[in-house]
């Protein structure tokens, strides 16, 4: 049986038609092509001999109708081809524009989940406390611990607010 199927595989690979190439030949046509020294996506250089410097990407993915012929083929940075996934060049162009375009959050929200404390009120702690008020004196205003005072104060916490 299994040699039947690779005497069967052996017959379709000697009946191709000599015209077109091989798979393998078409990526290296692409690889090795004077334009290939940097990503189609990004324009970022690409070391064509570094190991994992560069993915062969289709422009659009087989799964959506593309082929694997060399107009449909490119040599894209490992980055790119990962955000792109099975999107066409346009859609992950738009992609990219959008998340450009949205705001980050602010930074407290993302990192102090929670906190009852803002940014100011931190700066405004350390102030406090280095013009002579008790931790306990500090803590009354701000509605917190004496304990989370002299966290801010000795940068155990809010580390990240100067």
């Amino acid at each position: 049986m299994v040699r039947r199927r690779m005497a069967q595989t052996r017959a379709t690979r000697s009946n191709r038609s000599h015209g077109a190439a091989a798979p393998w030949q078409v990526y290296y046509s692409v690889i090795f092509a004077p334009e290939s020294d940097h990503c189609f996506y990004c324009e970022a250089p690409i070391d064509r001999f570094a190991a994992r410097s560069f993915e062969v990407d289709h422009k659009t993915s087989p799964k959506r109708g593309g082929t694997h012929t060399r107009e449909n083929l490119c040599v894209a940075c490992p980055a790119c081809n990962g955000t792109k996934g099975l999107m066409t060049e346009a859609e992950w162009r738009q992609c990219m524009a959008d998340m450009a375009a949205t705001p980050e959050p602010p930074v407290y929200v993302r990192q102090v989940r929670g906190a009852k404390l803002t940014p100011d009120d931190v700066r405004a702690i350390r102030k406090l406390y280095a013009t002579g008020l008790t931790l306990k004196q500090v803590g009354a205003q701000f509605n917190t611990s004496h304990t989370n005072v002299s966290n801010i104060v000795n940068r155990k916490s809010w580390t990240h607010i100067d």
